[in-house]
């Protein structure tokens, strides 16, 4: 399975985010660096990938409203593409951003020993 870390507080720009991310995943020399192109690569991805993604914690003084909130829409995009493409999984660095998997139902006794496990048997 092949691995990308991809730390959004590198790309400073809209152009350079899709550069960023082009060049982390190894998208072709034809990706058309904006979101509907980066949702047509993501969903066509045919081997396992797991995708780090992680938003950048600007300062307050620093804050690019306008490429902040473009960084959401990539975020988006990767969740929009996670759901259609069984070959990709994206671990959000925010844990709320993840996908949710159903839990199992959990017998309420389950963690209680049996007698016979309490006593050592030869």
């Amino acid at each position: 399975m092949k691995k990308v870390l991809l730390d959004l507080s590198i790309p400073e720009s809209k152009k350079g985010v899709h550069e960023y991310i082009a060049q982390e995943m190894g998208f072709p020399e034809y990706y058309g660096k904006n979101l509907d192109a980066l949702y047509d690569e993501l969903t066509s991805v045919t081997e396992p990938v797991a995708i780090g993604f992680f938003m950048p914690v600007p300062e307050f003084d620093d804050i690019d409203f306008d490429l902040m909130l473009y960084l959401d829409k990539v975020k988006e995009v990767f969740k929009d593409a996670e759901t259609v493409n069984p070959e990709i999984a994206v671990i959000f660095g925010d844990i709320t951003d993840n996908l949710e998997f159903p839990e199992e139902e959990e017998d309420e006794d389950s963690y209680l020993l049996d007698d016979q496990d309490l006593f050592y048997h030869e």
